[in-house]
């Protein structure tokens, strides 16, 4: 059918925004739950109310197995030994297709030891710059006027990446990109040709900090970013997912550069503050500008310190 970070994907259930990068990684299975899917002990790890409404986001672990529970979307049981999800949707579509790969696919490769971080990601001179922040930040924004500027998009809501010895690998997620539509969602379509054509070597992870009058773009020390960056961490809420969790976002900075974004405010200034992003972030850090060498925490630029 197509992948996900890497993986194959095998769905009972129709999936239309796949990655046809070749699932190298092996295989997941998707299928529809036969029963109920919270009728079972377990423990809960983690709660979210949405603001103004009853809806909510619930976590558990029961038996080796993780519980997801969406007000919107549906039920799902994660299995990370098995790699399987069964899934209770409340309604197909795009909205129920997003949580599945946005975070029960990713829920379940953090088990199974990736570094899964709640992140857009751009391909820039053959290595993957990550930018994670809260949301509505712009993160997606970003990857869509990434995208109309000819930049590929390696995934806009989700990043995974593997780590291995000194090497940051992050892997393709769904494709298109999600944003704003007046008081819902919408997909937009990227071409082919601007998707990522495979795994590409992490060369920077930037914190997107509020909005500015204008693009600001600053040098972080690595004990800055890990305390900026650690709520963008996806995980199941336990204290050992989260310590897991925490030492792979340390490893990883100290393989790639970090940095604070601050984007413009004005949507009509973002096209031009994400190319002269691009631009800067090519010229900063010595990673982009040799992605065949191991990256480095040298700049070629002057940039303050934070």
């Amino acid at each position: 059918m197509g992948s996900l970070y890497g993986y194959e994907l095998e769905s009972e259930l129709p999936l239309g925004r796949l990655s046809a990068v070749a699932g190298v990684r092996g295989g997941l299975s998707v299928r529809r739950a036969a029963g109920e899917l919270l009728d079972r002990p377990g423990e809960l790890t983690a709660w979210r109310d949405w603001p103004g409404s009853d809806a909510h986001f619930a976590l558990a672990r029961s038996h080796g197995r993780i519980l997801a529970s969406c007000t919107a979307t549906g039920d799902y049981e994660i299995d990370p030994g098995a790699g399987t999800i069964a899934v209770s949707a409340r309604a197909a579509g795009e909205d129920w297709e997003h949580r599945l790969g946005t975070t029960a696919v990713p829920l379940l490769l953090a088990e199974r030891g990736d570094l899964v971080l709640h992140a857009s990601a751009v391909m820039i001179g053959g290595r993957a710059a990550l930018f994670c922040g809260p949301s509505g930040r712009g993160k997606s924004t970003l990857a869509l006027m990434a995208s109309s500027a000819g930049i590929p998009v390696v995934g806009e809501d989700g990043a995974v990446v593997a780590l291995e010895g000194e090497r940051a690998t992050v892997w393709p997620g769904a494709r298109g990109v999600r944003t704003d539509a007046g008081r819902g969602r919408a997909l937009r379509t990227t071409s082919d040709a601007l998707a990522a054509s495979g795994p590409a070597p992490v060369g920077a992870v930037c914190f997107l900090a509020p909005r500015g009058d204008e693009l600001e773009l600053t040098a972080l020390e690595p004990a800055r970013a890990v305390s900026s960056l650690v709520p963008s961490l996806i995980h199941t809420g336990d204290d050992g997912a989260l310590r897991a969790g925490f030492e792979r976002l340390v490893r990883l900075l100290e393989i790639v550069p970090a940095f604070r974004v601050s984007m413009p405010d004005s949507l009509a200034a973002g096209p031009q503050a994400t190319r002269s992003l691009v631009a800067s972030l090519s010229a900063s850090s010595a990673a982009f500008a040799a992605p065949s060498q191991p990256s480095s925490r040298a700049a070629s630029v002057a940039l303050r310190r934070r």
